[in-house]
């Protein structure tokens, strides 16, 4: 990803069918180097709609091109049971 890339929507989707009134929440831990728009995204058994994060590289002083990593939390806030404690794998993120 480069310094002078314009904002990068990055969308999400559940790949798994979540129970009668069940949500997820996942929550960005650390997106360092990156500027997102917002921090969670939550997702329902309601809602199949996808979930989209806008990203931009910061400026870097001797840094222009580069791979980032989005890193997410232990999943804490789950009304499901099997799903809290879950930590999405890192995404690198690149152009």
């Amino acid at each position: 990803m480069f310094e002078d890339t314009p904002i990068v929507p990055v969308h999400f989707k559940r790949a798994v069918q979540l129970c009668a009134g069940c949500h997820v929440e996942l929550d960005v831990a650390d997106h360092a180097g990156l500027t997102v728009d917002r921090c969670s995204m939550r997702f329902s058994d309601s809602d199949a709609a996808p979930q989209t994060l806008m990203l931009r590289a910061r400026r870097t002083p001797g840094a222009y091109s580069r791979v980032l990593a989005l890193s997410f939390e232990r999943i804490a806030n789950s009304s499901n049971s099997t799903w809290a404690g879950y930590v999405q794998p890192n995404i690198l993120v690149s152009e």
